[in-house]
């Protein structure tokens, strides 16, 4: 894993906590904040029935991870407790490896306490120091607008759109918003973090 230094952060709403990257060990914590995030957000793509993980087969994933040059898993931890994730893919192949993709998930109990705003920062101070990444991306819920709205406060846009691509039930559909950011034009010191309190 492209493995993340690890710091500790003060909430806005003085929670404290450190983000690290997530290792083998973390699997049946990790797992158990999947199922709490999967059973709480509209706005995810699977559904908490969906989470047929062991804590095994969890293990072998994070050794992957852990394994690979271009993937990387930050966890936010309260002692022993994951409270959110950001995980990051890269492609191996030539013509795509200057682009990573990320997810964030941030537990129900620790949402509008800056807690994804901290997780990005981080994320995105190390993207910007590896010279192989330029650009970051990401997929959005369309009706997700706290989310769009923070990420366009780093500087993100829309550059895409995949409408009806997330089925909800019948007749009830979702576009999938495609954002990215030139690494080149991001500037971390024009990012206001205690006006991002997701």
């Amino acid at each position: 894993m492209a493995k993340l230094p690890p710091c500790d952060v003060i909430l806005a709403d003085r929670r404290r906590l450190t983000l690290r990257s997530g290792v083998p060990a973390d699997a049946r914590a990790y797992l158990t904040f999947m199922g709490r995030c999967l059973a709480d957000s509209p706005y995810l793509i699977q559904t908490a029935d969906e989470l047929r993980t062991s804590a095994g087969e969890q293990r072998a994933i994070l050794r992957r991870v852990a394994a690979s040059p271009a993937d990387a898993l930050l966890l936010a931890m309260a002692g022993a407790r994951v409270v959110a994730s950001l995980d990051a893919v890269s492609d191996r192949r030539r013509r795509l490896a200057h682009v990573c993709t990320f997810g964030v998930l941030v537990d129900p109990e620790w949402r509008q306490a800056g807690l994804g705003s901290a997780l990005i920062a981080h994320f995105l101070a190390w993207a910007q120091a590896r010279p192989s990444l330029e650009k970051v991306e990401l997929h959005v819920h369309s009706e997700n607008q706290g989310a769009r709205a923070l990420y366009r406060r780093f500087g993100f846009v829309e550059e895409g759109r995949r409408v009806k691509a997330i089925k909800y039930g019948p007749d009830r559909y979702m576009d999938d918003v495609l954002m990215g950011l030139d690494l080149a034009a991001y500037d971390p010191a024009g990012v206001d973090l205690a006006a991002m309190p997701v």
